[in-house]
């Protein structure tokens, strides 16, 4: 996949921003910290790689112990981080969930289709909201096929150049 990436931004001059950091505010209500990277390759193509964590527990009755990663592809209508986009993304995520006696731990692997709007608040600073539904496998004592949501958030986005 990287390689592909190469190729891409190697053949291709984008002539606005090429490079974003972001973190989604809703994740951090959760309290997971969470980063964004991403890289526009071409006038209307961009790559996006998010990772979050919680490590902590709650309290004695409820925890959430997780670790997630996602690859997305996204296709911005009219240029990288400017309006509207849709996206593929994938999702890893180990998890550990409990509450009160209810308890799941898992392993998920899911894939899902996203549409985002970015906002700009500045020259430098935007706001996107997005969302994402999908399918996902979890692996425990046996597989199942469940419904997932792949992405969920509002994201404060700083555009580099």
């Amino acid at each position: 996949m990287t390689v592909v990436l190469l190729v891409f931004i190697s053949q291709e001059e984008v002539k606005a921003q090429r490079f974003a950091v972001s973190t989604n505010a809703l994740e951090w209500l959760t309290l997971s910290p969470n980063l964004s990277f991403d890289l526009a390759f071409s006038q209307h193509h961009a790559f996006s790689m998010s990772a979050s964590a919680s490590p902590w527990n709650i309290s004695d009755n409820l925890h959430l112990q997780h670790i997630t990663v996602s690859p997305e592809y996204r296709y911005w209508f009219r240029m990288p981080f400017y309006g509207h986009f849709m996206g593929a993304n994938l999702i890893y995520s180990s998890y550990d969930f409990s509450l009160g006696g209810f308890d799941r731990r898992n392993d998920l692997l899911a894939a899902g289709v996203t549409y985002g709007y970015s906002l700009m608040l500045g020259k430098r600073w935007n706001i996107v909201p997005v969302i994402g539904l999908g399918a996902g496998v979890e692996v425990a004592d046996k597989v199942r096929v469940v419904p997932a949501v792949t992405r969920l958030g509002v994201n404060i986005q700083l555009v580099v150049k």
